[in-house]
């Protein structure tokens, strides 16, 4: 079935809008931090469904979506969310994002300062 040039372009224009509605969605979502930095950061004091909606959050999932995944109502996500934030001390996902992107980083130089060993004769080698 064709339709006329003014459908056409409502169409076409419908699907623009609905393509930027999802792409705006997924940009305005933070980035999400490697599960590697999240296993190692995260406090044992925490209760393990805590942690675990902690995680979820730092990959970058909203409040619906943990709920989901973690079959619990988003009412108790939030609370356990404001549980977080007390324990680690922020008052949003950006500032618990930038800690926990923080510590890892600190974590990542004093391994590659760890792993650095000089030569043993106390000369630089060449080449490097």
């Amino acid at each position: 079935m064709l339709m006329d040039g003014g459908e056409d372009a409502k169409f076409l224009i419908q699907q623009a809008m609905q393509l930027l509605e999802r792409a705006t969605s997924i940009m305005s979502r933070p980035p999400p931090v490697d599960p590697a930095i999240i296993s190692t950061a995260v406090d044992s004091d925490l209760s393990p469904r805590i942690r675990e909606t902690l995680c979820r959050l730092l990959a970058g999932d909203g409040e619906k979506e943990i709920g989901r995944n973690l079959k619990i109502s988003q009412h108790t996500v939030h609370v356990y969310i404001k549980a977080i934030y007390r324990h680690y001390h922020v008052n949003s996902k950006g500032e618990l994002m930038a800690r926990f992107i923080d510590e890892s980083l600190r974590k990542g130089e004093k391994m590659e300062a760890e792993a650095y060993q000089p030569p043993s004769d106390g000369k630089l080698r060449e080449g490097r």
